[in-house]
């Protein structure tokens, strides 16, 4: 992404930018960043003479970071990187008396500051015995939150040589620079930077007292926070934006100065400029989409842009509904018995669209701040005022919520009912009785094309869909455990038709569990963001689609009668005739008579439930109907690569009636 440039060239803050952009005024932080500009000119005169090629007077804390004010501690060590001279410490008083001098703030107690900092105990102690509090905190924030006073050549290459010990020494990264890594010996020292500060807290205030507790506290929580993420996000940026080509050098040369050279470029904004480019960066996944609406109208790409904001920054919970209702499925949308059956658009005027239909299935709509309303499904010839793409919220005028049988409601209790009862999330149809929508929250516009582009044009359903393989591998895996419970419980993991089962499921399990992961490996990246293999997706859908009322059905085979043999809820094990029936009747090798039936209970709500069957049915169908599914996968596949293999065998020898020549020719 190219940098912001005023028109004199120079770029723009990164703060300043994402002010702009969110329409606000940071006058604070202006202030403090030309204060502390203004007053670092006035300290390097103070200082001047006083560094040399191997020395560098270094600031740190709120004047590294361009937030001081005049109340501001100077927080400075003298960086020393060449042989020791005695003169050094002289150096050093003369800056404590020089700062003195215009009546400047001087650092704190502690000693981490206010002294020499010599570049073999920073470079060379990292994780060792010596490698104090104050070590690590003036090696972190040398990198994090620095600048040099005059003289940069001996802070320089302190932090070259830092951040080239921390990438050399990382085995895991030069392991993967075919890949894109994260070198995690820095990002786990700045963790352990963390750390420190978290618990030298609580120290310090018992040492002192509770004496400045609210100060430190905000500290903690604001700027010190903010150092850790800054750091935290210049290793992720080695993932994310440090170029293909670059890696490949990496593990070709062995020769870590490309990576320095890009953290360095990343450390050298401050830790709230870090913040803020990542958070303007972040708009970039919102790129695919931008382009193609604006392609479509600059207007409704201003409106989904805006919505888009809006629903980040105020955290907004949304269901959807991208299915129109069954009804005559050999009729198109608007050709039903009722045209308005599907949401259609049935006015427009000045302010906006009015709506009236439905549309399902708006899973958690009960709990959800808004609804994105649109069609996932093809629209034809005729169906344009059902080709329509907007978010309102879920309480607007007119939008009735027609839910299903909640299954939490009717769980008799968390005993009978684990699963039911705390993880429904409902579902619903959504009728909207002439509900108006504003343009400005209208994305789609009466257009079957662009409808079916905003998913197919974009990564859109390949991210969308991509999550719920691995809520399904998450829900495969807890069944797995499930059956072989179930087998314990029965005395029958070791029969051989049992171990048949169950390895059978594991390998379905695996199956799941290699495509996602191969859907990731063979994935590409679409510019800076990362986009999983669209065929592998669609292969898992059309595979899974099949697998889960598979695994469902062996595992209910496994459990029998067992199942159902049990009591008609907790209660009865208040009846003391009862309890003790159920303890003469409830047997398992692996569990006591109330452990069974409460392990019974669970994989029943998971089996054979109305909260079991549910998520049969949405396991089968949430991706559309198998021959959809299989349509993606037909459409993504790359059938020249194969059809080339058959063709190029065939040309290998010799066709009757046609001469070798031909033969040869074709090879």
């Amino acid at each position: 992404m190219a940098e912001n440039r005023e028109p004199s060239g120079i770029a723009k803050n990164p703060i300043d930018l994402l002010a702009e952009k969110l329409g606000s005024e940071w006058r604070n932080l202006a202030k403090a960043r030309a204060f502390t500009q203004e007053y670092l000119l006035n300290l390097r005169e103070a200082f001047a003479g006083l560094d040399t090629e191997d020395t560098s007077i270094v600031v740190f804390g709120s004047w590294g970071r361009d937030e001081a004010t005049s109340k501001s501690d100077v927080d400075w060590p003298l960086i020393i990187d060449g042989s020791a001279d005695p003169q050094h410490l002289n150096v050093a008083h003369e800056i404590s008396r020089r700062l003195k001098e215009i009546q400047a703030k001087p650092p704190g107690p502690e000693g981490t500051f206010g002294n020499l900092a010599f570049s073999h105990e920073i470079l060379h102690w990292i994780g060792g015995e010596d490698d104090s509090n104050a070590n690590t905190t003036r090696r972190i924030l040398l990198l994090l939150e620095s600048k040099p006073i005059g003289r940069s050549e001996a802070w320089d290459r302190v932090l070259n040589n830092v951040l080239s010990r921390y990438l050399t020494e990382d085995r895991g990264l030069w392991q993967k620079t075919k890949d894109r890594g994260v070198p995690l010996f820095l990002l786990n020292d700045i963790a352990r930077y963390w750390r420190t500060m978290v618990v030298d807290f609580p120290s310090k205030q018992r040492t002192r007292a509770n004496q400045g507790y609210a100060l430190r506290s905000i500290k903690l929580g604001l700027s010190r926070k903010l150092i850790y993420a800054s750091g935290l996000l210049a290793c992720f940026s080695c993932h994310f934006d440090f170029p293909d080509e670059h890696w490949r050098t990496l593990a070709a040369s062995g020769n870590p100065q490309l990576l320095i050279e890009h953290l360095r470029s990343i450390l050298r904004k401050t830790p709230l400029e870090i913040l803020a480019n990542t958070v303007i960066r972040s708009e970039s996944l919102f790129e695919p989409l931008k382009k193609l609406f604006e392609a479509y109208d600059r207007k409704r790409a201003a409106a989904l842009r805006d919505y888009y904001r809006f629903a980040r920054d105020n955290d907004l919970f949304l269901t959807y509904v991208i299915i129109n209702p069954q009804a005559d499925r050999s009729k198109s949308v608007h050709a039903q018995a009722d045209p308005n059956l599907a949401a259609s658009v049935v006015d427009e005027d000045a302010e906006g669209l009015t709506i009236r239909g439905a549309k399902m299935l708006a899973t958690s709509s009960i709990m959800a701040n808004e609804v994105f309303v649109t069609c996932v499904q093809p629209l034809g010839p005729g169906d344009e005022r059902q080709a329509v793409s907007f978010a309102v919220p879920m309480n607007i005028k007119g939008l009735r919520v027609l839910s299903r049988k909640s299954y939490e409601e009717s769980a008799a209790s968390g005993f009978d009912n684990p699963l039911s009862s705390r993880f429904d999330e409902n579902d619903a149809v959504l009728y909207f009785d002439d509900v108006k929508v504003p343009w400005e929250r209208i994305f789609v516009n009466q257009n079957t094309e662009m409808t079916l582009k905003q998913f197919h044009g974009t990564p859109a359903h390949i991210y969308q869909n991509y999550q719920c393989q691995i809520r399904l591998l998450v829900k495969l895996r807890f069944l797995a455990g499930l059956a072989h419970r179930i087998a314990e419980a029965n005395g029958i993991v070791a029969f051989p038709q049992v171990r048949e089962s169950l390895g059978q499921i594991a390998a379905e399990v695996g199956l799941v569990d290699g495509l996602l992961h191969g859907m990731e490996a063979k994935g590409q990246h679409a510019g800076r963001y990362f986009v999983p293999d669209r065929h592998l997706l669609y292969s898992a859908q059309t595979l899974t689609q099949q697998l889960y009322p598979k695994v469902i059905t062996t595992i209910r085979e496994l459990a029998g009668g067992g199942l159902i043999m049990l009591p008609s809820s907790v209660a009865d094990f208040d009846d003391p005739l009862l309890a003790r029936l159920i303890h003469k009747t409830q047997k398992s090798p692996v569990f006591t008579p109330q452990e069974r039936v409460k392990f019974f209970k669970l994989a029943w709500d998971a089996l054979g439930s109305e909260f079991a069957s549910r998520h049969v049915q949405y396991e089968m169908f949430y991706a559309g109907a198998s021959f959809v599914t299989r349509g993606h996968s037909y459409r993504t596949f790359d059938w020249a690569k194969c059809t080339g293999m058959v063709d190029g065998l065939m040309a290998s020898y010799p066709t009757p009636g046609q001469p070798a020549s031909e033969t040869a020719a074709a090879e």
